[in-house]
């Protein structure tokens, strides 16, 4: 079955900023790695007729032109496609009424590793699972390209109005083709702040944070996951306490257990940041993440109470140059790198990726206030051993029913198996007695 769009502009421009960055990561890690996966209960409590869901799916794709582009690389040169008109493919799976979302569910895991990428299929796939003669679920898989977390949540919103309403008054906004062009014409001050930034950083730092100079493990890589339903109201706690935001207690927390086990008395981090500042940009379905750089100094041993005020701070400028063209960054970075290591690669190979939904803050600050004197401390579990990387350390943290959830995934080359167990406990114990004292 096909999903029909038309009517829509077709156009090609160069790649934006954050189309960029994300296409760099994805051909650095295996096909699919970064695809967002997606499942939607139809609003509706007797289901939706199988037509009337592909005629939504269609709509979806003509509101939205990145779920209608394609990356192309011709003659040296990558570019965005934009089709007017088309056709996406859609699954259609039977299921009984209890198990239309494990239906759905399946068809996600099998689609695990496409990908949608390739310059010729489209960055969207569709599922619809029937059950009882209607589609009770939606299953969508989405290339990064074409959204990112925020961009991600904006097509499930406009998705479910489709189906319950058949169509969106509202206009789209701004689409990625006129991002393009005006990052290309007129971003050129934001992209020289942006490089002057960051080059002054790395002209202070070591050119990694971890280096992967012990045994490891066999396979080197591993991922441990903390989930605590004390933590996430701890670090509530203590950024009202100094009037910051959460994501700076996050930053000094990680920063703090970094320095410990380097002994780094600077320590960088990149931290992926959304760049929704603008309110032409809030709305827009497409990848906006780019890295920003943080950097710390804690060669005074600061207290984690004086920390927190100067990590906010350090968050602050990371997002104000985390918005540029990344080819010139790189090449920027590049030059230094010949110049201060000999053409050794510079990368701190630190990532945090906080994907928390940021909501219910005032729920947060209820549970803040009620912190146990003495709460339990969380187990770290060991989860499958994740696909080989470059990343020496990547730290995500998101939120869910269970509470807030840290999930490092490290060569243990550089933070052996026992020092990633440390590194979780350790943060949790510097925020929740930060938060008790």
């Amino acid at each position: 079955m096909q999903a029909e769009f038309s009517g829509g502009r077709a156009g090609q421009a160069p790649l934006t900023w954050g189309q960029r960055a994300i296409w760099t990561a994805i051909g650095r890690n295996p096909p699919g790695h970064f695809n967002i996966d997606l499942l939607l209960r139809v609003p509706r409590r007797d289901g939706i007729p199988l037509a009337e869901a592909v005629r939504a799916v269609g709509a979806l794709v003509e509101r939205h032109e990145s779920l209608r582009t394609r990356i192309r690389h011709a003659e040296g040169r990558l570019y965005q496609d934009v089709a007017s008109a088309g056709q996406v493919p859609v699954e259609v799976a039977e299921a009984d009424a209890g198990a239309a979302a494990d239906v759905a569910r399946s068809l996600l895991d099998g689609w695990a590793g496409a990908d949608l990428d390739d310059g010729e299929r489209w960055p969207i796939r569709v599922g619809l699972v029937v059950a009882d003669g209607a589609v009770r679920w939606i299953a969508l898989l989405l290339s990064h390209v074409a959204a990112d977390g925020r961009g991600s949540e904006i097509v499930l919103r406009d998705l479910r109005l489709l189906l319950r309403n058949g169509a969106i008054p509202a206009a789209p906004g701004l689409q990625p083709l006129d991002l393009a062009r005006y990052q290309h014409s007129a971003g050129e001050r934001r992209t020289r702040a942006a490089v002057a930034f960051w080059s002054s950083q790395y002209e202070r730092l070591p050119s990694v944070m971890f280096t992967p100079d012990g045994p490891g493990d066999d396979p080197p890589h591993r991922r441990a996951q903390l989930t605590s339903p004390f933590f996430g109201a701890a670090i509530q706690a203590v950024a009202s306490r100094h009037k910051v935001s959460s994501a700076a207690v996050l930053l000094a927390a990680t920063g703090t257990m970094v320095a410990r086990s380097t002994g780094h008395p600077t320590v960088a981090l990149t931290t992926i940041v959304g760049n929704r500042f603008d309110a032409q940009l809030r709305p827009m379905v497409t990848s906006l993440d780019q890295s920003g750089l943080f950097t710390i100094d804690l060669d005074d041993g600061p207290r984690f109470a004086e920390l927190v005020p100067r990590a906010w701070r350090s968050a602050l400028r990371a997002y104000r140059h985390a918005y540029y063209d990344s080819v010139r960054l790189e090449s920027a970075l590049a030059e230094l790198s010949r110049d201060r290591w000999s053409g050794r690669e510079l990368m701190p190979y630190c990532c945090v990726n906080d994907v928390r939904r940021m909501a219910g803050e005032d729920a947060l600050e209820a549970a803040a206030a009620e912190l146990p004197a003495d709460p339990e401390r969380a187990p770290v579990v060991w989860l499958d051993d994740p696909p080989p990387q470059r990343c020496h350390f990547c730290l995500q943290v998101s939120d869910g029913p269970g509470g807030l959830t840290l999930r490092l995934t490290a060569d243990t080359r550089c933070l052996p198996s026992p020092a990633m167990e440390d590194f979780l406990r350790g943060m949790e114990d510097l925020v929740l007695e930060a938060a008790l004292t």
